[in-house]
């Protein structure tokens, strides 16, 4: 751990985030392309975080936490 603040752009990395859209043409929507693609990966980035806790709540044999977190498609 650093002993410098940490702030909203620090913890969630903006300044690298922003640094990671590079348009290859002069096109103006490529911009808007490359962000909404980066954004979709990320959004399946977390749906495979959420997958992998499902599963490791169910493979712990708790149906009833399961239940609790997800509600009855948990079945």
């Amino acid at each position: 751990m650093t002993d410098a603040a940490l702030t909203y752009s620090s913890y969630l990395r903006v300044p690298e985030l922003v640094e990671l859209q590079s348009p290859r043409s002069d096109e103006h929507d490529e911009m808007l392309f490359i962000i909404i693609h980066q954004t979709y990966e990320l959004w399946f980035k977390q749906l495979l975080h959420e997958f992998r806790h499902i599963c490791s709540t169910l493979d712990g044999g708790n149906l009833h936490q399961c239940r609790l977190q997800f509600g009855d498609t948990c079945l």
